[in-house]
């Protein structure tokens, strides 16, 4: 049976995640650094429209500048609340100028290409996300069989319902727990969204429901991973508090690397990387 492993590694500007299947690299994620967008969601302003390209260009903030986004990403932004005067609409995109809208990020800036952006968002929790646009419930794939059948009967209980994204460990966790967090992340998107969106709003990041680093982990465990490698002592302690969530079985071994040193070059992801790049080269 395939083993993962997990190892973190504190940067500067981050944190990086290797997600190792016996031995092997099969995954590397990082949070976004300084300048880039990552996955955060945005409030939002279309400045100009461009027929051209099908979509518009939408300020997003002094710090990030403009960000474009295609007409069928642009499709499930809520209304606009301040239209202004004179608004020129694009009717093949539904979008006008002025029109605010919240959104995520989907690419980021290169060359000479700006970033791109998807009004199609997700607030992302520990064992939940929420997709305000989404018109079903999705469960992990992840959570087969009877664990599936007895989850999807637990959501329809619990009033999760259109929208709710139920991630593998939602299965491992009481229903007041379920309940507090579908709780707190409709609130999280009434609070936030409606402020985005309100005339006269700043336009910039939102932030989000829980940190960067935590949105990453709770992401990767909805894999089953078996242990998690940590060097950094400041990592180690917040991955051993956000552990404590979960019922025992269902904890990674969590391993404390000496803190001298890298926890990549330590656990073989240096000489993995390496290797990836070499293939790719040639």
């Amino acid at each position: 049976m395939s083993r993962l492993a997990l190892v973190l590694e504190k940067r500067d500007d981050g944190v990086e995640a290797a997600l190792i299947e016996d031995d092997r690299l099969v995954d590397l994620l990082r949070t976004a650094t300084a300048g880039e967008l990552g996955d955060g969601l945005h409030a939002g302003r279309i400045t100009r429209i461009d027929r051209h390209l099908g979509g518009a260009f939408v300020d997003i903030g002094a710090s990030a500048g403009e960000a474009f986004i295609l007409a069928r990403d642009a499709r499930f932004a809520l209304p606009a609340l301040d239209g202004g005067e004179g608004a020129k609409r694009n009717r093949a995109a539904g979008l006008a100028e002025g029109q605010r809208l919240i959104v995520q990020g989907r690419r980021e800036a290169e060359g000479d290409k700006g970033p791109r952006v998807t009004a199609a968002v997700q607030l992302r929790g520990r064992f939940l996300a929420l997709q305000p646009h989404a018109n079903e419930l999705a469960l992990s794939p992840r959570l087969k069989g009877r664990a599936r059948e007895e989850m999807a009967g637990r959501c329809a209980g619990l009033g999760l319902d259109a929208g709710f994204v139920v991630r593998r460990l939602a299965a491992a966790v009481d229903d007041d727990a379920l309940k507090a967090e579908a709780l707190e992340l409709r609130g999280w998107w009434e609070r936030s969204g409606k402020a985005g969106l309100a005339k006269g709003a700043a336009t910039g990041p939102l932030g989000g429901m829980i940190d960067p680093f935590e949105t990453l982990v709770w992401q990767l465990l909805d894999h089953r991973i078996d242990e998690i490698a940590i060097a950094d002592d400041g990592l180690f302690v917040r991955c051993t508090r956000m552990l404590e969530r979960l019922p025992e079985s269902e904890r990674p071994e969590l391993i404390r690397l000496e803190a001298q040193g890298s926890a990549f070059a330590r656990t073989g992801v240096d000489d993995e990387i390496a290797r990836a790049l070499a293939r790719e080269l040639e």
